[in-house]
């Protein structure tokens, strides 16, 4: 292109072949950016799929159910998108997740998962580590271990909430109910604590924070820990309840090739006390 300039009059003359060659390196940089880009996409699904197939390497038999067709597509729209090794791993144990368990991990799953943050992610797994799953489903952690004088991080609680895996503080009731006989179930990484309320008049009152149906998707991504610290303080909460419940324990045992799970046989302690001291001697 050239440009003439006489006087108040302005000539633009435009080379042909000049426009031509703009054209065509243009349209080349184009195609090759985008060629580079679904390389870099398939590389990234395939990377995710491979953590999927090792996930489910053990499994015998996943249901004979295909994944929702709106959920398949956000999921590969999404996973092209994750570079990261340690997300891709998240990612990978999602898709596996939800070919074992298809009524699992719902869109509002994939959309915190998309955009959270390693660092949220790591924040959000120390949040799990403390995770104690309840009766019907509930999943919670104590609001005492936030506080300043507890050991937890508030920062770690903020981003739980902020990434919608968590509720605001919340209370927890049990009481007797006939269809139950008063018996409820805790699960703390591999231990059951089991109460039996024997004073069907007791109500048992824990503050917490309480999972959100995403944060108990996103529980279910990482393998339950025995935090013996956790499990001493669940049992200090509940010690004021001692002469209203009894209390026993028995060991998780994860079945590999689903996400169910099963409990050994149950021991029983004659008070609260015994078993506090019996999880303090199995730390040393």
């Amino acid at each position: 292109m050239q440009i003439d300039y006489k006087g108040q009059m302005t000539q633009v003359r435009i080379d042909q072949s000049e426009a031509a060659v703009a054209v065509t390196n243009i349209e080349e940089r184009s195609s090759a950016r985008l060629l580079s880009q679904q390389i870099r996409d398939q590389e990234n699904i395939e990377a995710i799929v491979g953590v999927a197939a090792r996930e489910l390497d053990s499994v015998d038999q996943v249901p004979d159910v295909d994944p929702d067709k709106d959920w398949t597509t956000r999921f590969f729209r999404c996973a092209a998108d994750v570079s990261s090794e340690q997300m891709q791993d998240l990612w990978g144990r999602v898709l596996a997740g939800k070919l074992k368990r298809p009524q699992g991990y719902s869109l509002r799953t994939l959309e915190a998962l998309r955009n959270m943050t390693k660092e949220e992610a790591e924040a959000f797994s120390r949040v799990a580590d403390e995770a104690i799953l309840g009766a019907e489903g509930v999943a919670f952690v104590f609001r005492s271990l936030y506080l300043p004088s507890g050991r937890g991080s508030y920062d770690d609680i903020l981003v739980a909430k902020i990434i919608g895996a968590a509720h605001d503080s919340s209370g927890l009731r049990y009481e007797y109910d006939p269809e139950d006989q008063g018996v409820f179930d805790f699960v703390i990484g591999s231990k059951v604590l089991r109460l039996k309320l024997i004073d069907k008049a007791c109500k048992l009152d824990l503050y917490v924070y309480l999972f959100t149906p995403v944060g108990r998707d996103l529980l279910r991504l990482g393998p339950a820990k025995s935090n013996a610290e956790n499990i001493e303080e669940f049992i200090l909460a509940l010690k004021k309840y001692e002469e209203h419940c009894s209390v026993s324990t028995a060991t998780v045992f994860s079945d590999s090739s689903s996400e169910t799970s099963k409990c050994g046989e149950f021991i029983s302690y004659e008070s609260f006390e015994d078993l506090l001291a019996a999880e303090r001697q199995r730390k040393t």
